[in-house]
């Protein structure tokens, strides 16, 4: 160091020098980025996504017992720890043919329409949080049965991920037209 930067008698000069090679004491921080914590799973080839907080567990799909005359999309009811739990067919909700049982079949417990539903898919792939910012909605070109269900779309472990809208998907036809 040479003299001229360090002579206490010259502290201003002392001053503008540790400014100049010295890095601030504080970075300012970006400002955090709003993220979406989401269950993954897969129904048939598709990836398909819930937001994290609507899925109360994911357990094994068995001893799943049909209902005769319930709904075509209702798959059975399970037991949850003593309590019966409608378990819905995700694959039929969808438009696709029935999930057939596998050892990665699970049933997701979710929370809507005011009550503890299951929801049979073909397997839970990861539970992962992405940016608000690459969630966007279904174009307005793919209109489908499938997108009355779909909020939106996100990339998720290299693909895209359909992100469900839970009320929808769990208000079953025959259901909406009945009278309780």
């Amino acid at each position: 160091m040479s003299q001229t930067f360090t002579d206490p008698s010259d502290p201003a000069r002392l001053a503008k020098y540790v400014d100049e090679v010295s890095p601030p004491a504080h970075t300012p921080a970006e400002p955090p980025q709003a993220r979406l914590t989401l269950v993954s799973f897969a129904v048939a080839t598709e990836l398909f996504a819930l937001p994290v907080e609507r899925v109360r567990e994911v357990v094994r799909a068995h001893g799943i017992s049909r209902v005769p005359g319930s709904p075509d999309h209702v798959r059975g009811v399970q037991s949850l720890r003593g309590r019966m739990i409608a378990v819905l067919d995700a694959r039929t909700r969808l438009g696709l043919p029935p999930a057939d049982i596998t050892p990665a079949s699970r049933v997701l417990i979710v929370e809507g329409r005011g009550r503890l539903l299951g929801l049979l898919v073909d397997e839970v792939r990861q539970v992962g949080a992405v940016l608000q910012k690459d969630f966007a909605p279904p174009p307005a070109e793919i209109r489908s049965q499938l997108t009355e269900h779909v909020r939106g779309m996100v990339p998720l472990d290299g693909r895209l991920a359909l992100v469900l809208d839970l009320e929808r998907l769990l208000l079953l036809p025959q259901a909406s037209q009945e009278t309780p």
